[in-house]
């Protein structure tokens, strides 16, 4: 009897053992996908690019790189700052929005006209394409998109 009893908590000390296993592997799994995918290079690409893709195209959650002049700024009564950028500074062409949320970026000293790398991530807005950015600089001109 005393060995059926033995057997039986081998059974769980060995299910549990297999459950922490498993659970450390998943959390490893996870860890080494984000920090992966921390390092991926965006893609870069012309605004006029991004919006022939279109908003069910194949960049809509893609990290890009986009090298666009400032053509418009809006505020909202949020606080959100909009800025309107287009591959050129005359702004013939396709016009994006980009909305920044985040504090660090709407402290850059930006004005229309300015020209900016900004890297983010291509959404669809209500039927309208934007890029959400996670880094913006300012550069000397409009130039490296392919």
């Amino acid at each position: 009897m005393e060995n059926a009893s033995n057997a039986g908590s081998f059974k769980d000390r060995s299910s549990y053992f297999m459950v922490a296993l498993l659970l450390g592997l998943s959390v490893a799994g996870i860890a080494a996908i984000y920090f992966a995918s921390e390092r991926i290079e965006p893609l870069a690409v012309s605004v006029e690019g991004v919006a022939a893709s279109g908003v069910d195209g194949p960049l809509v959650g893609r990290l890009v790189r986009v090298d666009a002049a400032v053509c418009n700024i809006r505020k909202s009564k949020s606080g959100t700052v909009y800025w309107s950028v287009a591959d050129d500074a005359e702004c013939a062409g396709s016009v994006l929005t980009v909305p920044v949320f985040d504090k660090k970026l709407k402290a850059l000293s930006v004005a229309k006209g300015d020209a900016l790398r900004i890297t983010g991530t291509v959404d669809d807005y209500e039927g309208e394409l934007e890029i959400v950015p996670k880094d913006v600089q300012l550069t000397d001109g409009v130039a490296g998109n392919d």
